[in-house]
This record gives structure tokens, C-alpha cells and sequence, in this order.
């Protein structure tokens, strides 16, 4: 699915033709903290209007915060200002992320930004938010302990026309252009590769309430097969490595979605039909197959209980 995403610089933005115009989701900008000494946080003047164009024409929508953040205490800060002055009663159906680019504050401290996203989207997910982050490439690879970030969706800029290698397991959403022409507007461009509609609405999200959810997340399951790809008939011939990585994939698949498989190390037909299931629920290609795509997804996933 392809997208937009937005801020007060495309003031005058009609969203009513996006769908028309090949588009199908839009990220807000809900606003910023300033450069100065005293990092001022502002809500985008546009930021209201566009949301509600969005609901108006029924476009999936996602927000994100141009941040200053260096620290812990900041980061968490700027979550909290942008959960009671622009998230709060409205429903996204994309994530919520922190956008991580400054190079005022944030581009000679490694650790300290790093510590701010964590504390931005852990305050965010427990208010029932879908959480991630936003940086260029460069910046994940080179100014974020990109390796830290693994429980949080990323948002990769990167202005090419393929889809850039990345090596901190995997992205969900891809920023490919600055200059797209969009309803007679230069607009930035992404490209998302996952169904995040679906995805938080089976549980990813519960930020349309005031309160957060009752339930509590288990967090990613702790053992997962090192590699894919795997397939029906694989572990019949009592290949060691097979069976065991089979035998997790069958444990996480139990406790993912309640598949109640035998845990026999051999990937036959109910094996598959739960994988098919578990690829469906989050909105990837459904082939019953644990390939490189299902084992990202099963690394991202979220449980509530």
C-alpha cells in the first residue's frame, strides 16, 4: 500500500482525492519540539484538520512527532505532550512513531537518543498504542543503537527507487520519495508492506479510550528459528537442526495463536495451516511456508492476554 505523510508545509491539502490519486494511507505530523534551549513542543497547526479530513474520507491514518529528544526524560516527555494534546480520544490505524533526525541535539549521542525512543514509544504503548520509529537509513545504521529497537516498528527514509537493504532485522515502512507530485503538491511518499489496518485492529491498538488496556503484553516469544525457510515434509527425516527449529516454530505458533499443535518437530499439514493462519492474522502472503517474511512478522508480533 502506498501513502503520504503530512504537515503544516502542505497546508491547503484537499485528502478527499488521495484514494483517487493512488493513495491510500496518510502520517500526520501531530508536532515537533524546538531547536532552542528550552525545546519547546508545539502541536502542528494542521495537524486537527487533516485528521479529520482523514475520518471524513475514510483514510487510514498514523501520526509521528519530529523530536529533540537526548534522553530518557525528554523522550518520555515529548510522548506524554503528544498523547494529551493530540492523541488522545482518536483512533489511528497506522502507528504512532518518533521521528529521530535532529542534528542539533540528537546526532552526537548515540545512547542518549536511543534512550529517548525507548522511553517515547514504551510511554505510548501503554497508553494501547502501535509504536515505532522514523530515521533515514544513515541514521539507523550509523547515530541510533538501531539493535536496541527490535519491539518497535521502524519507518526508513530512504529516497531510491528499490527498496534499501537493512540489517536490523526488518522495516514495515519505507519513505522512497521527497518529491512526489500528489494533487499538485510536493509530498513525501512511503510505501507500507505490512496490512497495519488489520494488525491493530486485532490488538495492536486501544488508544480510542482513556484509559489503556487491561490486558498485559507478553512481549516477543523468546525462542525463534534462526533462519527461514521451511516448509510441509520438513523434518521427517530426523534432520537435528530441522526438528528443533520446527519444534519452536510449533511452540511459538501455540502461543501465538493457540494452534495446539504436537510439538513433534515435523512441518506437516496442521503445521501449515496454523503458519497460514498466523500470516494472515498479520496481514502478510498466506502460503502456510515460514519463510524469511513470516519469520520477521513472528519477531515483530505482539500478544495481549
Amino acid at each position: 500500500m502506498k501513502g503520504i505523510d503530512v504537515s503544516e508545509w502542505q497546508s491547503g491539502l484537499n485528502l478527499s482525492r488521495l484514494k483517487e490519486a493512488g493513495y491510500d494511507f496518510v502520517i500526520l505530523r501531530a508536532g515537533y519540539t524546538g531547536y532552542g534551549s528550552t525545546r519547546v513542543k508545539d502541536k502542528d497547526s494542521e495537524f486537527e484538520g487533516f485528521y479529520e479530513q482523514a475520518k471524513r474520507n475514510n483514510i487510514p491514518v498514523g501520526a509521528y512527532w519530529f523530536s529533540c529528544a537526548d534522553s530518557a526524560d525528554q523522550g518520555r516527555a515529548e510522548a506524554e505532550f503528544m498523547y494529551n494534546k493530540c492523541l488522545k480520544k482518536k483512533k489511528f490505524e497506522y502507528p504512532i512513531y518518533i521521528d529521530v533526525e535532529d542534528e542539533h541535539w540528537q546526532a552526537s549521542d548515540k545512547k542518549g537518543v536511543t534512550d529517548a525512543i525507548i522511553a517515547f514509544c514504551d510511554y505510548l504503548e501503554d497508553k494501547g498504542y502501535y509504536v515505532g520509529v522514523y530515521a533515514s537509513l544513515y541514521w539507523f545504521e550509523n547515530k541510533i543503537e538501531t539493535e536496541r529497537l527490535n519491539a518497535y516498528t521502524k519507518w526508513v527514509a530512504c529516497w531510491d527507487k528499490t527498496k534499501p537493504d537493512f540489517k536490523y532485522n526488518a522495516f514495515d515502512l519505507w519513505q522512497y520519495t521527497s518529491d512526489a507530485n500528489v494533487l499538485g503538491m510536493r509530498i513525501d511518499a512511503d510505501e507500507s508492506f505490512i496490512d497495519f489496518p488489520s494488525i491493530i485492529k486485532d490488538g495492536g491498538f486501544n488508544g480510542y479510550t482513556e484509559t489503556p488496556k487491561e490486558e498485559k503484553w507478553t512481549g516477543a516469544y523468546p525462542e525463534l528459528p534462526g533462519r527461514g525457510y521451511y516448509l510441509l515434509g520438513d523434518g521427517y527425516d530426523e534432520y537435528t537442526n530441522y526438528q528443533k527449529d520446527i519444534k519452536d516454530i510449533q511452540k511459538f505458533l501455540n502461543w501465538a495463536i493457540n494452534a495446539g499443535l504436537d510439538i513433534d518437530g515435523c512441518y506437516g499439514p496442521k503445521t501449515e495451516e496454523s503458519v497460514a493462519e498466523f500470516q494472515k492474522k498479520v496481514g502478510i502472503k498466506v502460503d502456510g511456508s515460514y519463510g524469511e517474511q513470516t519469520l520477521d512478522a513472528a519477531k515483530r508480533f505482539i500478544k495481549y492476554i
